[in-house]
């Protein structure tokens, strides 16, 4: 083997121990060993949330700008940008909203979370605003039954792989690092919280998070990315208020 620079990953600790077994097994049915002594060595600890990062400000700035809004599947990506940004929801949970999980005039949204419970939220300005938007591009009637974010037919929400392939292509255009498009903008939330000093059992409550532990972790994968992100995010995209929101289609 050649020389390595500085400690193995995990994943490559797991691939190396894994062709280890194989050559011991394979040792073993030709009868040049009697023994497999890579079965006492246990696997490497995955780090849960170790591929966690937030977007800078900068960086969610030139992912909307890359997002084509002349169209309605445009603007239908916009939306739900926006929609997991600045709600920190995953990815089923807005994709599968139904328009009578929408009290658009009172301004709150319900969901089926992880655990199969509904849960009530406000619905931000902004993303209200952007979901009305798409809604009017797309000619859509707001049935109760119907998706919010529909494919091919109204009543079956769009496929979220279509979805995150859309994202990945605008952020490619953008020059945005996007590993795992949709849960990189939940990301983005939580480090968001945690810049304004959002204390830890809101970001809990917020991510639905069952215990602390699993936020602690969470969280601090997202550490040492020095942006100051919400404050810059909500100028650059004109989100302080929401006031612009007020004006939406469909809210007289």
């Amino acid at each position: 083997m050649g020389d390595w620079e500085g400690p193995l990953s995990t994943s490559t600790q797991t691939a190396e121990l894994a062709a280890l077994r194989r050559f011991y097994r394979w040792a073993r049915s030709e009868g040049l060993r009697p023994d497999d002594p890579s079965q006492g060595i246990k696997p490497p600890r995955r780090e849960p949330y170790a591929r966690a990062r937030g977007l800078s400000a900068e960086e969610v700035a030139r992912l909307l700008a890359a997002i084509p809004v002349e169209s309605a599947p445009g603007l239908r990506l916009r939306a739900l940008v926006l929609a997991y940004l600045l709600t920190g929801r995953r990815r089923s949970e807005v994709l599968n909203l139904r328009w009578r999980d929408l009290d658009l005039e009172g301004g709150f949204y319900r969901y089926t979370g992880k655990d199969g419970k509904e849960r009530q939220r406000a619905l931000p300005p902004p993303v209200r605003l952007a979901i009305l938007l798409y809604a009017d591009a797309a000619g859509l009637e707001r049935r109760p039954e119907e998706a919010v974010f529909p494919g091919r037919w109204r009543d079956q929400p769009v496929d979220g792989k279509y979805i995150g392939e859309q994202l990945r292509q605008a952020a490619e255009l953008a020059g945005v690092p996007l590993e795992r498009p949709l849960h990189t903008l939940r990301h983005s939330y939580a480090r968001a919280l945690r810049r304004v000093e959002a204390p830890l059992e809101v970001v809990q409550a917020a991510l639905d998070h069952s215990n602390l532990a699993t936020t602690s972790i969470y969280l601090r994968q997202l550490e040492g990315q020095e942006d100051p992100w919400w404050p810059k995010l909500a100028a650059e995209l004109g989100l302080e208020t929401g006031a612009e929101a007020s004006s939406a289609p469909g809210l007289g």
